[in-house]
């Protein structure tokens, strides 16, 4: 049976940081076992305790008790971590834990180049806090402990729920209001893995050399990427990088000065005919003012043929949060509620293809966490979706697979399990490329 390992670091089990843990623990389908970091029975290792453990090591004797926890943590699949908080008085009594856990030739091993080889099973790790102390040493100990799982135990997916800014006096009053939001984004949260596009399926787009020129300037060079059926591409670039100029020429808003392109089946101006079974938005959506959210949807609606429009439109509204807006009019609305009437004109009657840029702009955390929801349950349906954003942790939750683009260039096209294979993730994939690192 799989199971689970819940590191619990809370002093009160009515603590804020053992509810929202709770919350986590419960998306594990399977064996929950607890650690207490609380009893004092862990211990850092001190020189003499140290010299021991190493001497039973090198000798592969892991009979002895000492070496419980190692076990423990080597049998289990993923690992949920609760600490109320991150200051310079809590990180001795994780530390402790994590030095306990680390056994060479128990929970990883060393390779002839020196790298180390993971012999656990854990292939997830969740930290949960409330955050409390210093922001910047909050963010020290996540990255502490992402680091560690990464490099000792090849852990490729860490995730973080702060409930930011309970602690903090400027925020006196809205505890409960922060606590539910978190509460939110954890609901959200599943230990199952994105379903990845399989590598057998036919390319929806594909572009050969595509560039556009604007005087002397390529905003696209030479681009080719490849979007397989299935999939759901991140298009990730700094601001400029041509983004939005690829995704243009896919709909056929721009003509291209030189390559070639198809998508879903069709090459170059013949994309016009399949527009209908495209959604999308670029940049920042627009609407008629004057015209009610329904009607806007109406008039695309009757644009690209659907059947049932009302039917459609509804289920629309319904899906980004909006049905309460069906009859406003969208003069009135801000600019989230704009992007998410948007979002609702790209899904409408739910189209084979989503090329979305930067869908999630205005949104607020909670909106973005349903977004994706949505997104990742459409995928599951049979969409594929191109997407944009700057956000890169969401962008790692979300998609299968990406294309990284660099003045107007495609630098490199990379899949989830290509970056699992290197234990990166994308924000850091992405950074050091940019950067002009070894992924470059």
């Amino acid at each position: 049976m799989s199971k689970l390992l819940f590191v619990n670091a809370c002093i009160r089990d009515e603590s804020r940081t053992k509810l929202l843990a709770d919350a986590v623990v419960k998306k594990w389908n399977g064996e929950v076992e607890e650690v207490d970091l609380t009893s004092g029975d862990i211990k850092p290792l001190d020189k003499e305790t140290l010299k021991v453990r190493i001497a039973k090591q090198e000798a592969k004797d892991f009979s002895d008790p000492v070496f419980d926890l190692a076990k423990q943590f080597k049998e289990a699949e993923a690992v949920v971590i609760a600490a109320p908080f991150w200051d310079y008085s809590f990180p001795a009594v994780l530390k402790a834990y994590i030095e306990n856990i680390c056994v060479h030739d128990l929970t990883f091993e060393y390779n002839d180049k020196g790298d180390s080889k993971s012999l656990s099973k854990v292939k997830k790790v969740v930290y949960v806090t409330t955050v409390g102390g210093d922001k910047q040493e909050l963010v020290y100990g996540i990255d502490y402990i992402k680091t560690v799982f990464r490099e000792f135990f090849g852990v490729k997916k860490t995730f973080a729920f702060k409930a930011e800014g309970l602690d903090l006096v400027e925020n006196a009053g809205r505890e409960q209001e922060i606590l539910d939001e978190t509460l939110k984004r954890i609901d959200s949260f599943s230990f199952e893995e994105k379903t990845l596009a399989d590598d057998d399926r036919p390319n929806i787009i594909e572009t050969k050399n595509l560039t556009k020129m604007y005087g002397n300037y390529a905003a696209n060079n030479n681009v080719s990427c490849h979007v397989k059926e299935g999939s759901i591409y991140g298009l990730i670039g700094r601001n400029g990088a041509g983004k939005s100029t690829l995704m243009r020429l896919l709909l056929g808003m721009s003509p291209a000065n030189e390559g070639e392109m198809e998508v879903l089946g069709k090459k170059n101006e013949e994309v016009a005919y399949v527009r209908k079974d495209i959604g999308f938005i670029i940049e920042n959506p627009t609407f008629y003012n004057y015209m009610s959210a329904y009607n806007n949807l109406k008039y695309r609606a009757d644009l690209i043929g659907l059947k049932n429009p009302d039917a459609a439109i509804r289920e629309a509204m319904e899906k980004v949060g909006m049905s309460d807006k069906m009859n406003s009019k969208v003069k009135g609305f801000s600019l989230g509620q704009r992007q998410l009437l948007g979002i609702a004109n790209a899904i409408l009657g739910n189209p084979k293809l989503l090329i979305l840029d930067e869908p999630t702009n205005g949104l607020d955390p909670i909106k973005i966490v349903e977004i994706r929801k949505m997104l990742l349950d459409m995928n599951a349906n049979g969409t594929t979706i191109m997407i944009s954003s700057h956000i890169l942790g969401e962008m790692g939750k979300l998609c299968s697979c990406y294309g990284f683009i660099l003045d107007g260039k495609l630098i490199r096209e990379v899949t989830e399990a290509e970056l699992e294979a290197e234990a990166i993730d994308v924000e850091e994939f992405f950074v050091d490329m940019a950067k002009g690192g070894q992924n470059g």
